[in-house]
């Protein structure tokens, strides 16, 4: 077995097991971390401990302080508009 095999063995198995458990597995949302881990109850954001990313736990991306979800998306979107427009005008 491949370590690349070994690896997504591994990972099918956990899944496998949170779900037959009821237990809240996540994985880390950075590209080429795949850390997994258990939130706390209540947690709102987490820190890997593997890569250091911080992120939010509702949305999966890095963490929005003192924003909710919604507001961060809607700032998100209204700054893609007005790159889009701003583009446009060139």
């Amino acid at each position: 077995m491949t370590k690349e095999q070994f690896d997504k063995y591994n990972e099918l198995s956990i899944y496998i097991y949170s779900r037959e458990e009821g237990a809240n597995i996540m994985k880390c949302p950075a590209t080429n971390c795949g850390y997994l881990f258990e939130p706390a109850e209540g947690m709102s954001e987490y820190n890997c401990r593997n890569c250091a990313s911080h992120y939010c736990l509702a949305c999966g991306i890095p963490f929005h302080k003192k924003q909710t979800c919604e507001e961060y998306h809607a700032e998100l979107k209204r700054l893609a508009e007005e790159e889009a427009a701003r583009i446009t005008k060139m």
